[in-house]
């Protein structure tokens, strides 16, 4: 069968009736766990335990990211710590947890305590972090804050200060959570600004020699990225698409070209001496997963197309992305070239399935 023939069948019609069907009615929270917890946290068939980065099944940037991950967590180890402080922002449902950081920090198991702070705004997703945690006797649970990470920097009205760490902190990773420090619907936004000051914030908390691990989706390239462009585009919001456009090009210039560091460097720290902060910058491609078109849909919710409160969704954002895909199921394409967006078919595991091989993933 061809891609055009399935994309019309009766399984992807059936799929697509579920799909619709479960995201009616819903808050963006409760879209937010469909998306995350259920599609890109998807585990491979027969995989009950986590155990390593390629048991997931939606998403394969995991196994792009654990090396550089690993080495960034290790540097940050320092010999002499009888305490080794992790800050985990955005800490989602801690999938990192099961993946990489019980394996790693169990070598410090009769050196040193570990202990695990995290911030997470989403409360669905933080109760499942936290049950996860448990399952780790040597990881101790440090401050929860069920928030943003702004909420430390930002002057806000009747805002009451989170909780900070005990102690500086040795390791501060943040995956996947530069897509919510700027607002793109506000006017006069200044994504240079918002990234300095989450940047400083790590900072200030950092003790020396420790790490700041940042990856995030390049926007302009990534699956996710385009459909958000493409959708302000298509309902003539042409101010929030040059809004978009802004943000990906401060991301890519202090996070993926360096600059940051240059801010960093006119900084002095709080005893009077000069930071000496460096930066490594790499990208990787990875792939979406989906058994139906609908499924490749809500991934593609990735990104500010979703948002992380109790409001409404707006089904009509899944509707399009629904529609792009079947486009480009549909198009007729010649010999030797792509479909729109990467789409195709590929075999995993003996399945065949569908897959969209655009994205890059720069990590900092």
């Amino acid at each position: 069968m061809s891609i055009s023939e399935l994309a019309n069948s009766k399984i992807e019609i059936e799929a697509e009736e579920q799909v619709l069907k479960e995201f009616t009615n819903i808050s963006n929270n409760q879209a937010y766990d469909l998306v995350f917890h259920r599609r890109v946290l998807a585990l491979n068939d027969g995989i009950t335990e986590v155990t390593s980065p390629n048991d997931y099944f939606g998403v394969d940037n995991r196994a792009g990211m654990y090396p550089t991950l690993q080495k960034a967590l290790n540097d940050s180890i320092l010999e002499s710590s009888k305490v080794f402080q992790m800050l985990d922002v955005g800490g989602g449902s801690g999938s990192p947890l099961d993946w990489i950081f019980s394996k790693e920090l169990l070598k410090n198991v009769g050196k040193r305590e570990n202990i695990i702070n995290v911030i997470e705004p989403n409360p669905n997703l933080l109760k499942v972090y936290l049950k996860t945690l448990e399952k780790y006797p040597h990881l101790k649970k440090g401050i929860v804050y069920q928030g943003y990470v702004q909420d430390y920097y930002e002057v806000r009205e009747n805002n009451v200060k989170p909780p900070l760490p005990s102690d500086k902190v040795d390791f501060i990773n943040a995956i996947h959570v530069v897509y919510h420090l700027t607002d793109y619907r506000q006017d006069n936004l200044d994504p240079y600004k918002d990234i300095i000051s989450f940047i400083t914030f790590f900072y200030s908390i950092l003790k020396p020699g420790g790490a700041i691990y940042i990856a995030y989706r390049d926007q302009d390239q990534d699956f996710g990225g385009n459909m958000q462009k493409n959708y302000y585009e298509k309902i003539h919001e042409y101010n929030l698409y040059q809004n978009i456009a802004k943000i990906n090009q401060a991301r890519d210039n202090f996070l993926n070209k360096g600059q940051i560091i240059e801010y960093l460097e006119s900084k002095d720290d709080e005893d009077g001496f000069k930071t000496k902060p460096k930066i490594e910058t790499l990208k990787h491609k990875f792939s979406f997963y989906a058994k139906s078109l609908a499924d490749m849909a809500v991934l593609g919710l990735c990104g500010n197309l979703l948002e992380s409160n109790e409001k409404n969704f707006d089904k009509g954002r899944l509707n399009f992305i629904l529609n792009e895909i079947k486009d480009a199921a549909l198009m007729k394409v010649e010999d030797e070239k792509e479909r729109r967006f990467g789409l195709g078919r590929t075999e995993r595991d003996g399945k065949m399935l569908w897959i969209f091989s655009l994205n890059i993933d720069p990590i900092t």
